[in-house]
């Protein structure tokens, strides 16, 4: 998944240690496909910080496995985040195509996604999708 990512962007992993024995039911292809988007999403909207810095976090939270997305970049515009909260979907525009694309693909794993702004600038995106134990599985 990191292998695309090129040297202009510094990123920051932190796996909480109960997090490493999650699991989740979900297609591979599609989870990655999300993670992508975000990722690109990021590089491609940090572009103005010398570095972009992007932090991934992985947590468990109750029965939901929990993902988040940060960067250092120059978050949604408020236009973008009241589309993509908006309950009627209209034509998707070329502006939200792949954050829209993300929303559908972890919405279709039974997950909840919700986007917003960091306080300290940048964008902020979580992700949780349903948990499952090594053991239930």
């Amino acid at each position: 998944l990191l292998s695309d990512v090129n040297e202009e962007a510094d990123i920051d992993m932190v796996v909480s240690g109960q997090a490493e024995e999650l699991w989740v039911r979900a297609d591979r292809q599609l989870l990655i496909r999300a993670f992508r988007n975000l990722l690109n999403n990021s590089l491609q909207h940090g572009k103005q910080q010398a570095m972009t810095v992007i932090t991934l976090r992985m947590w468990k939270e109750g029965r939901w496995c929990c993902i988040s997305f940060a960067d250092n970049g120059a978050g949604y515009s408020q236009d973008l985040l009241r589309r993509l909260h908006s309950r009627k979907k209209k034509k998707v525009s070329q502006n939200i195509g792949g954050l829209n694309i993300v929303q559908k693909i972890v919405l279709a794993h039974g997950g909840k996604i919700r986007f917003e702004n960091n306080k300290q600038g940048g964008s902020f995106c979580e992700i949780r999708l349903r948990a499952y134990s090594v053991k239930s599985r």
